[in-house]
């Protein structure tokens, strides 16, 4: 009988093992979506309510880490709009990340530059902002990013396609050179 098996009947000693086997995944992926670790913590208590309520729900126990992602994930996003999260934190640390890769830097302030930048994507609406998290700071795929928010992929690719849109767009209005980088 599998662990998730036991937590299906009943049992809170194979729960607490599920626990302690799974906490520091879910902390991690907390931990990275808020960048805060009293957060990542709030997280853990709540997703692993949900598993306890929730875990007879799960068809194929082989997908327990998939659904136990799936849930960290949801959570993340219902603290983030119940609570307003300023929305800079999730950038602040990976920002520069996403422009090395897009954009080149060639002749621009680059304090200013990054500004601008991280402006121009907290400005996207929702969805794009989720969606270019989860892409360019999280490195999901769009197949991964599909699931997660359960939207059609190509509902994914539009929008990877119109935040690169929107901000080669913005960023050319600010007076920056759009080349890509070959890298």
């Amino acid at each position: 009988m599998t662990l998730v098996s036991q937590v299906k009947a009943g049992d809170e000693l194979a729960f607490n093992q599920l626990y302690e086997n799974f906490n520091e995944n879910v902390y991690y992926w907390a931990y990275y979506y808020f960048t805060d670790r009293e957060q990542a913590f709030d997280v853990i208590q709540d997703v692993f309510t949900i598993v306890w309520e929730k875990i007879d729900t799960i068809k194929d126990e082989r997908a327990f880490y998939s659904w136990l992602r799936s849930i960290t994930l949801n959570v993340c996003h219902r603290l983030q709009r119940a609570k307003k999260l300023d929305i800079m934190e999730l950038y602040e640390q990976s920002i520069e990340q996403f422009a090395c890769v897009t954009y080149t830097k060639e002749k621009l302030d680059y304090e200013f530059f990054m500004d601008t930048l991280q402006m121009l994507i907290l400005s996207l609406q929702d969805s794009l902002r989720t969606t270019a998290f989860l892409h360019y700071i999280q490195e999901y795929e769009p197949i991964e990013i599909s699931k997660l928010l359960h939207v059609p992929l190509g509902t994914i690719h539009s929008r990877l396609y119109r935040i690169r849109l929107d901000l080669s767009y913005q960023l050319h209005k600010h007076g920056y050179s759009m080349n890509r980088n070959d890298a």
